[in-house]
């Protein structure tokens, strides 16, 4: 390896290009310990975001700590779930001894209502989790104008943002467009409006590509009107391939038979959803079925009737399994369905095993009685479903083998005779 001198590695340093320069925001407060804190100056440092971290453990602790004037931080960050029912009197509080301060939320997707009441008693904004560092980066863009001092570097964005949200994340890249817009067009004005009315003393110009209308790019007055079509076509292209990637995203994670997801995006739900539930304490239970002697229907009546009982029995799961449920097709015949809690961590007594044991039988019940049209009248009473059920964390803590411990169990179930589903000791408790 050949070794390079101090002298020529910071003259490297001075000619490489820097797409992403680091910005400084002062005293950063963090409300909440442990790893969350940890996560939270980790994102901090992935974003190129610098600052001084101060980590104290409740709001109540942000409040005394912003007393004294020296102490005063510029950004305060935090747990929605820190604040319980006092969001509006801990933001008037708070901007009272720090009215300088940002104040930022980290919510899951279950606290979302929480922090959207937050933010209309007073917070400044809200981030939900997953939160990449472009997101984070993204969010503080508008307000850190006013914490950076005048020496040190803003944060811009540029079309390598835009590329990267596209990658990481299949939500919407409007607001990352439309702060890239900004900047770049020194439109400060700039709004896109998705529906809805025009604010009074705005111009606007329809955001078109081809036949596909996204809303109308507005701005004041005083903008002339070539300039903001020449952005407003500049974010029709963007969207147009935001919506290109996402349909051809739900192409290549659906099954195009059943229209239920296939087993790429089964794999790839399951181990981010255990990894939440690890964190957020909350249970998971995993059916797997297939259909009892499938090839025996295609052989007597084809394969037309095959596809039906697919098509259908994915169906039937659909209408009795709840809507953040996940359904998908990962074999032939084969099915698994995801149980899980979408509003965070259970109480005691929790239902959700009996809750998942009741619809597995009501889906059993369905599938006896259907009459599939290319079967006549010899399907209700014969044609069945045999499977297992393993629940998070007792029968398995990694997507793997939680798998492995429903499959086992399914497999169980043919041996015992078919028209059956065994339950884990996890979807027991």
């Amino acid at each position: 390896m050949t070794e390079t001198t101090s002298a020529q590695s910071k003259t490297d340093a001075a000619h490489k290009p820097r797409d992403r320069p680091t910005a400084c925001v002062g005293h950063v407060m963090i409300v909440g310990q442990g790893q969350f804190a940890v996560d939270v100056q980790a994102l901090f440092e992935q974003a190129d975001i610098r600052g001084e971290f101060h980590v104290v453990n409740s709001y109540l602790s942000a409040l005394t700590h912003t007393q004294a004037p020296h102490r005063q931080p510029q950004v305060i960050i935090g747990s929605v779930q820190g604040l319980g029912d006092l969001a509006r009197s801990t933001a008037t509080q708070l901007r009272k001894f720090s009215p300088k301060s940002k104040l930022i939320l980290i919510a899951s997707p279950s606290e979302l209502d929480l922090a959207k009441q937050a933010v209309n008693a007073g917070f400044d904004l809200y981030l939900s989790e997953p939160i990449s560092p472009l997101k984070l980066k993204t969010a503080m863009l508008s307000n850190l104008k006013n914490v950076l001092p005048e020496s040190e570097p803003q944060i811009s964005l540029g079309d390598i943002d835009m590329v990267q949200q596209l990658l990481e994340d299949q939500k919407d890249i409007s607001d990352v467009a439309m702060n890239i817009l900004r900047q770049q067009s020194t439109i400060d004005s700039a709004i896109f409006i998705k529906e809805g009315k025009i604010p009074n003393k705005t111009i606007a110009t329809t955001v078109r590509h081809g036949s596909r209308i996204f809303g109308m790019l507005g701005a004041s007055e005083d903008t002339p009107m070539q300039f903001l079509q020449a952005w407003a076509s500049w974010l029709a292209h963007w969207l147009s391939l935001q919506s290109k990637m996402q349909s051809m995203w739900k192409l290549a994670m659906s099954d195009p038979l059943t229209a239920v997801w296939n087993r790429r995006y089964f794999d790839l739900f399951l181990r981010q959803l255990l990894r939440r539930a690890q964190t957020e304490r909350f249970r998971v239970s995993l059916m797997v079925f297939d259909i009892d002697d499938f090839k025996q229907y295609n052989d007597k009546f084809g394969h037309a009737a095959g596809d039906e009982i697919l098509i259908q029995t994915a169906h039937l799961m659909k209408t009795v399994m709840r809507p953040h449920d996940v359904i998908a097709r990962i074999g032939g015949d084969e099915f698994a369905v995801i149980f899980w809690d979408a509003q965070g961590p259970r109480r005691p007594n929790s239902e959700h095993p009996s809750e998942v044991r009741h619809i597995a039988e009501r889906f059993q019940q369905a599938i006896v009685t259907h009459k599939f049209s290319k079967l006549h009248d010899q399907a209700p009473g014969t044609l069945t479903i045999s499977g297992g059920i393993a629940g998070y964390p007792w029968d398995g803590t990694s997507a793997e083998t939680l798998l492995d411990k429903a499959d086992q169990m399914a497999i169980q179930s043919k041996r015992s005779g078919k028209n059956a589903m065994i339950f884990g000791p996890g979807v027991s408790k």
